[in-house]
């Protein structure tokens, strides 16, 4: 965490390790080895997988996408940032010039989701995690499905 170097958190004996050293509203990233009979690694690393320990309130497809969702958001990315060792992102350093930051009441508009999807993708390649497409890579109409692929990545 914060990062720091890999830690074992166990050899499982199945398929399921639950790590409980992983603080609640933290992201933690896992290397998985795969051992031989003699405990020794048999291949490379994976690549990391990383889980966010983070309540997330649903964005409900066909429900109208509100602030407090993409402050959600913002705040998963500067959770996988946090991981890292690299410090918390604010609405004014993600966002172009002249785009006022999200507030209750207001619109979300497409640059609040993109500049939230290029923090994102930073986000995971600093832990050498991959960036698939977004579905809608143009986005003319947020939808919560937008939201929910930013979530899933932070998972």
């Amino acid at each position: 965490m914060n990062g720091a170097a890999f830690a074992s958190i166990g050899t499982p004996v199945a398929t399921l390790v639950t790590d409980t050293s992983c603080p609640s509203g933290k992201t933690c990233v896992y290397r998985v080895f795969a051992l031989t009979a003699d405990n020794q690694p048999s291949l490379a690393a994976s690549n990391s997988d990383l889980t966010t320990i983070v309540a997330l309130a649903p964005i409900v497809a066909g429900g109208d996408v509100k602030f407090a969702d993409i402050e959600q958001i913002r705040t998963l990315v500067n959770a996988v940032r946090g991981a890292a060792g690299s410090s918390a992102l604010s609405w004014t350093s993600i966002l172009p010039a002249g785009v006022a930051p999200p507030a209750a009441g207001a619109m979300i508009l497409e640059s609040h989701v993109t500049s939230l999807r290029s923090a994102m993708n930073a986000a995971l390649v600093s832990h050498g995690l991959p960036t698939p497409a977004y579905e809608d890579a143009v986005l003319t109409l947020i939808r919560a499905r937008h939201l929910q692929q930013l979530q899933e990545r932070s998972q």
